[in-house]
């Protein structure tokens, strides 16, 4: 019975070529954009899912108005983080992120080891990072501890592929590391910790992370520019939803 339906849809398709074909390119070309869209929903809603707190964690946004219409940024000025904490006991603990890409997003990093040539090359991918940033975030370390790792200033944390270039198969813990960017300036870092990336997709994918502190944003941080990224971690949605009667 099962053959016979066969047999008859060939016939059919036989003696209706055109319409045969218009059905089938159209079932073809429905399933290949269903399946597109579900590949291309499924990346987007991955971002961070690796992050072990990621129900808990909250991305603070600005809401400008222009002309009536409505603009909304990820950008907050820089004592939000601080003043929502203080505010707010629901917050547990805040972090700000600024990338280095003001003016352009390639940072110089160079090395010379005593007695050796200087190894320097351009980077993107930089990010500029709050001392609790990676008792936030979890990040597979292999040199270092994440958790104080930016507690002091003029100090970063490098990929494994950069530590790699800068160092070759030397530790890269305690090396001192000159740093020229157009948004950072000229400074010299240590070397505090040595990550290795996951692959997984995430707003954070940095290849290098340097301390706001002994920077040249001091004065612009302690300012109300909008310019920083705070991320907040809250212990419960509830009390979360005070926060937005919050006006600085």
């Amino acid at each position: 019975m099962l053959f016979n339906y066969f047999k008859i849809a060939w016939r059919n398709m036989i003696k209706s070529k055109t319409f045969s074909f218009i059905n089938i390119f159209g079932l073809a070309a429905g399933l290949t954009c269903c399946m597109l869209i579900s590949i291309y929903l499924l990346h987007e809603f991955s971002y961070d899912r690796n992050q072990p707190d990621v129900k808990n964690l909250y991305q603070m946004a600005t809401t400008f108005i222009m002309n009536h219409k409505e603009f909304r940024l990820a950008n907050v000025p820089a004592p939000m983080g601080a003043t929502v904490k203080k505010e707010f006991p629901e917050v547990r603990q805040y972090t700000r992120l600024m990338q280095l890409a003001t003016f352009e997003d390639k940072t110089m990093l160079q090395y010379r080891a005593t007695g050796g040539r200087a190894v320097s090359f351009y980077e993107s991918k930089g990010f500029l990072a709050d001392s609790s940033f990676f008792r936030m975030f979890n990040f597979h370390f292999i040199e270092g501890d994440a958790a104080s790792s930016l507690d002091a200033p003029n100090t970063m944390v490098v990929s494994e592929t950069i530590a790699h270039k800068l160092f070759g198969a030397a530790p890269a813990l305690g090396k001192i590391v000159h740093i020229s960017s157009g948004t950072d300036g000229d400074r010299d870092l240590v070397v505090k910790g040595v990550f290795r990336p996951t692959g997984e997709p995430s707003h954070m994918d940095g290849n290098f992370f340097l301390s706001f502190g002994g920077g040249g944003w001091k004065i612009l941080r302690a300012g109300r520019r909008t310019i920083l990224r705070p991320t907040i971690c809250s212990p419960s949605i509830s009390g979360w939803r005070r926060v937005p009667n919050l006006l600085l």
